[in-house]
């Protein structure tokens, strides 16, 4: 069986830009931070879709960097991702019986497709039914693009990264494990990779 990296989903410029229009009357968040390097010399940097000599990536050198191909990391139920995970999902090419998409973490130094930046709980009570995936969807383009520019230190409408989303389902909101957060990722807006963590990268 084999896998690939799967394209990340994207919550949609147009319905972020919806709620940046409720944002309006807020203060606009904080862009300070350092330079955007993670502490080990490595330069945040976006890793092209068609694999080009990496810029700002690792030691400077020519060598090509792209998405691993085979599966590497710990591997994780998607809802039980943290802020601070960089993480590639793999899409099965050979679709078995038995195949399923699957969530690893890796470390943000290796090159990987997104990077957790918040999860917050969707406000409601324990006993309270599903509310339904539009209601969910519009409260975590909220809260995702009220987050953004703070973690990456650069507008969202000028930013290189997209924003993408994990919300509950009707499953998983009443089902074991209770998950009813919702867990805010970036990954490229060109649909290449990324490398080194983006928390207040500019980029």
């Amino acid at each position: 069986m084999s896998r690939a990296p799967m394209r990340r989903s994207t919550v949609g410029r147009a319905a972020l830009l919806v709620a940046a229009a409720t944002l309006a009357a807020s203060a606009c968040a904080s862009t300070t931070g350092d330079s955007g390097a993670d502490g080990d010399g490595l330069e945040p940097a976006i890793i092209a879709a068609t694999p080009t000599p990496a810029s700002g990536v690792g030691d400077g050198s020519d060598e090509l960097v792209e998405l691993p191909e085979v599966e590497e990391g710990v591997l994780v139920n998607r809802f039980d991702l943290d802020p601070g995970d960089c993480f590639n999902t793999y899409a099965v090419v050979d679709f078995g019986e038995d195949a399923q998409p699957t969530t690893r973490v890796v470390e943000c130094t290796r090159p990987h497709e997104s990077e957790v930046y918040l999860q917050r709980s969707f406000p409601a009570g324990p006993g309270e039914a599903y509310p339904g995936e539009e209601d969910i969807r519009a409260w975590a383009d909220e809260q995702c693009y009220g987050d953004f520019e703070e973690f990456a230190a650069a507008e969202y409408e000028l930013s290189a990264l997209e924003i993408g989303v994990i919300h509950p389902t009707d499953t998983t909101w009443s089902g074991p494990g209770l998950h009813r957060e919702i867990t805010c990722y970036v990954f490229s807006a060109t649909g290449g990779g990324l490398q080194g963590s983006m928390d207040g990268s500019g980029i």
